[in-house]
């Protein structure tokens, strides 16, 4: 793994040296906790807000399964000692499980949390104003954590609808007023080394 310089999770399974299943087992094991395979069982959103985001993202954890008296958590690092001790005061009266999930699906899992990008350039307006670098990064954070294909800025008269590719269907992903267009524009432009003064014939970069 060093010498590919990658994680040790990586090489294996990069180099078909183990199953996913089989991986996420044996890591289980060697923690001493059960194994959550979240790509099999997904949990719902509901369950994943049950924990509040900076929560959730700070220890890498997610609710697995939830019964009357007790909570099944997932984490890809089981071995931080007061991790019940911060979800404790979620779950009153409840016994907390912990158990081990791969990195990425627990990052996939963290896709609940996300608000859209109609939410992400309210808040991008209201405290920086006209702000195309932010805008183009977050149209750009979002494709990437929604694994989009392509990105679809279609102007209208008095807005922008931003579309994603996603599977091979387009999906609206969120809409912005038509004031901030062409700055957008000109800074894709800039970042893929176009003219910014041709307007009337197509470019590639």
């Amino acid at each position: 793994a060093k010498e590919h310089r990658g994680s040790l999770i990586e090489y294996l399974l990069g180099e078909d040296l183990l199953s996913r299943d089989i991986l996420g087992q044996a890591i289980a094991e060697s923690f001493g906790v059960p194994y959550s395979n979240l790509s099999e069982k997904h949990p719902t959103k509901e369950q994943v807000l049950l924990i509040p985001e900076e929560i959730a993202k700070k220890s890498r954890v997610v609710v697995f399964t939830q019964k009357e008296n007790e909570i099944i958590i997932s984490t890809d690092n089981p071995a931080q000692s007061d991790l019940t001790t911060v979800l404790q005061p979620l779950f009153k009266n409840k016994k907390i499980t912990v158990s081990f999930s791969m990195p990425d699906d627990i990052d996939t899992v963290f896709v609940n949390y996300h608000q859209g990008l109609k939410a992400s350039f309210a808040k991008i307006t209201e405290s920086k104003g006209t702000s195309a670098p932010e805008i183009v990064d977050q149209i750009i954070e979002d494709a990437m954590l929604l694994k989009t294909s392509d990105i679809h800025c279609e102007p209208e008269d008095k807005k922008v609808i931003i579309r994603f590719r996603i599977d091979g269907v387009l999906h609206e992903a969120g809409e912005m007023s038509k004031e901030y267009y062409e700055n957008m524009v000109n800074r894709i432009k800039v970042m893929a080394k176009l003219r910014i003064d041709e307007h009337f014939n197509t470019q590639d970069g």
